[in-house]
């Protein structure tokens, strides 16, 4: 259960389509983290395609580019900011 407007307690609404994947244990502490792949390209002109990567966490934020070789993918560049 969530607090809502005026003290109100709700509860969150449940996906079916994500199954039990969408209930999580009980944490003292679970920050947002989310993760996606903003781009496809080949950054160093080697005629193979690195991936970039984001990852927002609550305070700050990531960029990785990868490479992957067979099933590796290896950080070639990253940045990053946050408190």
């Amino acid at each position: 259960m969530t607090a809502g407007l005026g003290g109100a307690y709700q509860t969150p609404e449940y996906h079916a389509d994500l199954g039990a994947a969408a209930v999580y244990a009980p944490q003292e502490f679970a920050a947002p983290l989310e993760f996606a792949v903003v781009a496809i390209a080949d950054l160093n002109g080697d005629g193979v395609a690195e991936i970039i990567a984001t990852a927002d966490y609550y305070e700050g934020n990531s960029f990785a580019a990868y490479s992957v070789t067979g099933n590796a993918p290896q950080i070639v560049l990253t940045c990053g900011c946050g408190v």
